[in-house]
């Protein structure tokens, strides 16, 4: 996952149409977490760069990684073993149920052993955000436009325990002491002050330049990625 390369071809390998044509009845529009269209700070690089379905560019980039393959067709890491990746779900969630009961096969399909494992919100709570017992996760992003990517910008900077990509990443950023902070690379720290120069601004104009400095360094940075802009509510 620290290879964005890798990170790039799991989110070509996914049709996002389909998903959303399926679970959300045709509402929505395939995209990862970030700004509306008609958002000050929309980013079209952060909403669009790598949602297209293409699973045999997904193959040829994956082969440039991990070339060698079991004989069901599943991809193997340096020491043999089969490339996997378990989705912890909260089971109450049937939305996120449905998708990945859809999605899994898409990444089986360019040679990886995606799994999903459901298990009790409470047992969720307990096992991914505050022990970190994951091998990947999935959520809903609500705060996707204005003051409230600024206060919650989750996908965009790690600074906190919803940042589950990265959580090593968020405790050295609230707690560097910490025995399990993990000091990020140079680019995620520039980011990381970035954030923290955001907070302590007080003038409207200069919050809007500094978001979208730390949106511009999360299109390229590419954490993580999504499928859908979520449908209007009420």
């Amino acid at each position: 996952f620290n290879n964005i390369e890798f990170r790039r071809a799991l989110s070509i390998a996914v049709d996002r149409q389909a998903l959303i044509d399926a679970v959300f009845v045709g509402q929505g529009a395939p995209a990862h977490a970030s700004m509306r269209e008609d958002d000050p700070l929309y980013n079209e690089q952060l909403a669009k760069q790598y949602t297209e379905f293409d699973p045999d560019k997904a193959n040829q980039m994956l082969d440039a990684l991990l070339p060698n393959k079991d004989g069901e067709g599943y991809r193997l890491d340096a020491d043999g073993q089969r490339v996997s990746i378990i989705f912890e779900l909260d089971q109450t969630r049937t939305t996120f149920l449905d998708m990945f009961e859809l999605a899994i096969p898409m990444f089986q399909a360019v040679g990886i052993d995606a799994q999903m494992r459901t298990m009790d919100r409470s047992l969720w709570e307990q096992r991914v955000r505050r022990g970190r017992e994951y091998d990947a996760t999935a959520h809903q992003f609500g705060a996707n436009s204005g003051i409230a990517a600024m206060l919650d910008p989750r996908f965009y900077v790690p600074i906190n325990n919803n940042c589950f990509y990265a959580q090593g990443w968020a405790l050295y950023f609230t707690q560097p002491d910490n025995a399990d902070a993990i000091e990020p690379p140079a680019e995620v720290k520039a980011q990381q002050e970035l954030y923290r120069q955001l907070v302590a601004t007080a003038e409207p104009a200069r919050q809007q330049e500094l978001m979208a400095e730390v949106l511009q360094n999360a299109a390229d940075l590419f954490f993580t990625f999504g499928v859908s802009l979520p449908a209007d509510g009420y």
